[in-house]
């Protein structure tokens, strides 16, 4: 049984690895995925009454320790009175399970993923397993096929990040109860980047722009956004310019009057 599951899939497929109930391996930033993975399972109510938990285990275990925790942790789990019910996580996986085989990895790890594949081999089929990790390059491969589906966030196109960020940006201008709005504008500063960053990045980018820009400034947050993308405040004229950005929008990212780009765009004034 098992395969690979690659993207954000099509209608219907996700619903089919959710009621499967099969180990997954899910790469970058997947925790908001792995709530909704567990709401469509119908294995987890958001309430302290609820029916389930997601439970996730940290991976900072004491290395003369690790592989006696291992074998402690997956009995514990498998003596779960509902299994069907539970969840779990395992959080950065990949500082249990390296490649046994490099040479520059601890052979106590090494030895921790042995322990961890036999673990995995005896887990109750009835658990669901959710396992992250950034470094899947470096993943041990024989751990890699005790999953049965492996999902990649990474690869979204310019646009459907281009989409996302408008989306957080409208949520937490609605959130702060910000009403100067310009589309148009974000989107040409958000395409100053090179590349565009990923949800969690967008995520942090967007909140720290909007939350310390000037309350008694409605538009204050665009130019924190330039400054984030670009590392430079909006100041060179001439460089707004090349950047493809009107006069109007000059205006608000320098806070200077229309009249007064113009005329300095004419003399050549950079600043």
């Amino acid at each position: 049984n098992g395969g690979f599951f690659h993207g954000r899939g099509k209608p219907g497929e996700m619903e089919a690895i959710c009621s499967s109930f099969l180990p997954l391996l899910i790469l970058c930033r997947p925790l908001l995925w792995l709530w909704a993975l567990a709401w469509a399972c119908g294995a987890l109510s958001i309430s302290w009454r609820g029916t389930a938990a997601i439970i996730p285990v940290p991976m900072l275990m004491c290395r003369k320790e690790t592989q006696k925790n291992l074998i402690e942790l997956f009995k514990e789990i498998n003596a779960f009175v509902h299994p069907e019910k539970a969840i779990i996580l395992f959080d950065e996986i990949d500082a249990l399970a390296l490649d046994r085989t490099n040479s520059n990895d601890l052979r106590e790890m090494g030895r921790a993923t042995s322990t961890l594949l036999k673990c995995l081999d005896r887990l109750n089929e009835n658990i669901v397993l959710v396992a992250t990790t950034n470094l899947f390059e470096w993943f041990d491969k024989a751990l890699s096929r005790r999953f049965d589906f492996i999902i990649d966030f990474n690869r979204y196109t310019e646009e459907d990040l281009m989409d996302i960020s408008e989306k957080m940006l409208n949520a937490y201008l609605d959130k702060m109860k910000l009403g100067g709005r310009d589309i148009r504008l974000f989107r040409k500063i958000m395409r100053l980047a090179n590349p565009i960053p990923y949800p969690g990045e967008l995520k942090n980018l967007l909140k720290t722009s909007i939350a310390f820009s000037d309350v008694n400034d409605g538009m204050d947050y665009f130019r924190r956004i330039y400054y984030s993308v670009c590392g430079e405040k909006p100041e060179n004229l001439a460089r707004l310019q090349e950047q493809g950005f009107t006069v109007r929008e000059i205006e608000i990212l320098t806070k200077k009057s229309k009249s007064s780009v113009s005329r300095e765009l004419k003399a050549g004034v950079t600043k």
